[in-house]
């Protein structure tokens, strides 16, 4: 009994865990690429604006 109940929240743990952790690691992901393409277009664009 005990071992069936343990089991079950185990995989109820590990179905949620699965579907958070997932989009939580491409939205971080997604943050740091999008800020470092910021970056690098802003810094494009005060170089180009200092060659003017």
């Amino acid at each position: 009994m005990l071992g069936s109940v343990s089991f079950w929240i185990f995989c109820r743990f590990a179905i949620f865990y699965h579907f958070t952790a997932e989009p939580v690691r491409i939205a971080v992901f997604l943050n740091d690429f999008l800020r470092a393409q910021i970056t690098v277009d802003v810094c494009c664009s005060l170089i180009n604006e200092a060659f003017r």
